[in-house]
């Protein structure tokens, strides 16, 4: 794991550059996407996009090198990574269709496949992710809370997209335009988290910023059409402060919760339930506007069903985030490092 070249005292200021690079991607997507739409089309996304890959692709080729191993695996878990991968599309896909008898018959193989993940992963010589850290209560615990606040945090741009766009009938470039200002804000906040992650538990700040999180989406909750913009960007701005100070010091966290022989394993986890909390979000959008929506197409003729669906979704978003919290608290009282 790249991390772990930097020694414990500046790991969270790492992190934090880490994050903010991010952020700054982030920031500079919707504008340019709202642009490049009004100007050239939806298809001209498609096109940029390609050619940022293509430099990437190039600059990861040509200009880092060499490459370097932590530890020597010597053999890679197929099966492992097989079920896990089946599982979790099961699990995710199933999630999105849940109305459906489809969807539920989903999520029973995901839940079946994951198990017996779980079960393999901990009878072999080399596997894909080591199960016996779940005994690892801070780990765990930190691990969860993440998912949790991903999966709070990741739906609330597209959310205020639809907003933006069907509700108040902007155009994609002003949205864009608008929406840069969370992850500009992330990525002020994101170095500053990181740093002090160095001098303070990580996960105290982390909890910090999930409670910043839930003062946004409980605002957020109450969104109305004729709700005042001043009070809308501040409820974007609360939430990226939370989200830019939950982040680094999360992953920091977890990172620290284990010794290094178990880094990758705790890195690969962590990547994880971030992509998972992130994936259970979107589904989770999914299901919610289809259930207050039906077949219905995202268009300003239906405002008052986007905006019902919008607030229900930021509901159960703020309960979600609360149960982080929670769970995070749990794991730095049950953290030996804090006695």
């Amino acid at each position: 794991m790249y991390i772990f070249i930097f020694n414990k005292e500046n790991r969270g200021k790492v992190l934090g550059l880490i994050i903010t690079s991010v952020y700054l991607g982030n920031s500079t997507s919707p504008a340019i996407s709202g642009f490049l739409n009004e100007t050239f089309g939806w298809k001209s996304i498609f096109i940029i996009s390609i050619i940022f890959i293509a430099i990437t692709i190039y600059l990861l080729k040509a200009k880092i090198t060499p490459e370097w191993k932590t530890k020597e695996i010597n053999q890679i878990d197929k099966i492992g990574t097989l079920l896990y991968m089946v599982g979790m599309a099961f699990l995710i896909y199933g999630f999105t269709i849940f109305l459906n008898i489809e969807g539920k018959i989903l999520i029973i193989l995901g839940i079946i496949l994951m198990i017996i993940y779980s079960v393999y992963e901990s009878k072999i010589k080399f596997p894909s992710f080591d199960v016996k850290l779940f005994r690892n209560k801070p780990f765990t615990t930190y691990l969860i809370a993440g998912m949790l606040g991903y999966f709070s945090a990741m739906v609330f741009i597209t959310l205020m997209n639809y907003y933006f766009q069907y509700i108040l009938g902007f155009d994609s470039e002003m949205t864009g335009i608008i929406l840069i200002i969370s992850p500009v804000t992330m990525a002020i906040i994101a170095p500053f988290a990181g740093k002090l992650s160095d001098k303070i538990h990580p996960q105290k700040i982390a909890t910090v910023g999930l409670v910043i999180i839930t003062t946004a989406l409980i605002s957020l909750s109450f969104l109305e059409k004729n709700t005042p913009m001043y009070i809308i960007i501040f409820a974007m701005i609360l939430q990226a402060v939370g989200t830019g100070l939950f982040s680094s010091p999360n992953l920091n966290a977890v990172l620290s919760s284990v010794d290094e022989t178990h880094a990758a394993y705790a890195a690969s986890g962590q990547h994880a339930s971030r992509a998972i909390g992130q994936s259970m979000s979107l589904a989770l959008l999914t299901l919610v506007f289809s259930w207050i929506m039906g077949h219905l197409s995202l268009s300003p003729v239906y405002a008052d069903l986007i905006l019902k669906s919008t607030k229900i979704t930021f509901l159960i978003c703020t309960i979600v985030c609360v149960f982080a919290i929670t769970v995070s608290l749990f794991g730095i009282k049950s953290d030996n490092r804090l006695k």
